[in-house]
């Protein structure tokens, strides 16, 4: 999925929506999602052991 229709899932369902959005992906797209969202301003949450696990804690302009 590209970017922006992560950051449009944000802007209508707010973190929640996009939380789950990410999970529907593998492994390897969540991680490459999650680090650009970071690259943009998203505050995300990493679990520690698995690279892919993590969460968006924040949105660009919440902080």
């Amino acid at each position: 999925m590209e970017l922006n229709v992560f950051v449009s899932l944000y802007n209508l369902g707010g973190l929640d929506a996009l939380n789950v959005s990410l999970w529907s992906l593998s492994d390897e797209e969540r991680f490459g999602a999650l680090l650009s969202l970071e690259k943009i301003g998203y505050e995300v949450i990493w679990m520690p052991g698995e690279s892919a696990s993590a969460f968006v804690w924040s949105g660009p302009n919440e902080r």
